[in-house]
């Protein structure tokens, strides 16, 4: 589920999704491609999206990666409503750890961006520029964190069309997930 087109970081999340899924083995089908347009800050957001995929389109899928987790709320509900059960029939993760994400039914799993930390890397850098004791940087990574809740579920080896490799991946070396 690609983020709308007006929001700052959905391109470079989107990149970032289709990098590791290449990397891992994950085809990412083009009939499974959903774009959000509306702007909202709701379970809405994702809920018609999700309908409309559902609704007309054949192809089966095993996983969704919602573009936050508004849309991923609002997708869950939109699966339930057809009669999927997440994460039997489906898995769904979602982006931001927003509070409503561990209330949700199921509970939520999703990437965390550590908030309050890139906040005070942001104060830091402003007091350490006003001081002059360091010069501009044009970008600071800060790794995000899985936090895997009940929305998702591991499936087995032989349902998947790599066989029985086990790939992982480690994102900078914070982050380890496992495709099998």
């Amino acid at each position: 589920m690609r983020g709308q087109s007006f929001s700052s970081d959905s391109d470079e999340r989107w990149r970032s999704l289709v990098q590791i899924a290449a990397e891992i083995g994950i085809p990412i089908k083009e009939k499974l491609i959903v774009q959000l347009e509306r702007d909202m800050s709701s379970p809405e957001l994702g809920y018609p999206v999700m309908q409309h995929l559902l609704t007309n389109n054949k192809e089966q899928f095993t996983a969704l990666v919602a573009f936050n987790d508004m849309s991923a709320i609002g997708a869950i509900r939109a699966l339930q409503d057809l009669g999927l059960r997440v994460p039997a029939d489906i898995s769904v993760i979602g982006f931001d750890d927003i509070k409503a994400a561990a209330f949700s039914n199921p509970r939520l799993t999703t990437i965390r961006q550590p908030l309050s930390n890139m906040g005070r890397i942001a104060a830091q850098c402003v007091l350490n520029r006003l001081h002059g004791s360091e010069r501009f940087r044009e970008e600071i990574t800060v790794e995000p964190e899985l936090v895997i809740r009940e929305s998702t579920q591991r499936i087995e080896a032989k349902s998947r069309s790599n066989g029985n490799k086990r790939r992982t991946l480690s994102t900078s070396g914070n982050t380890t997930l496992h495709a099998d």
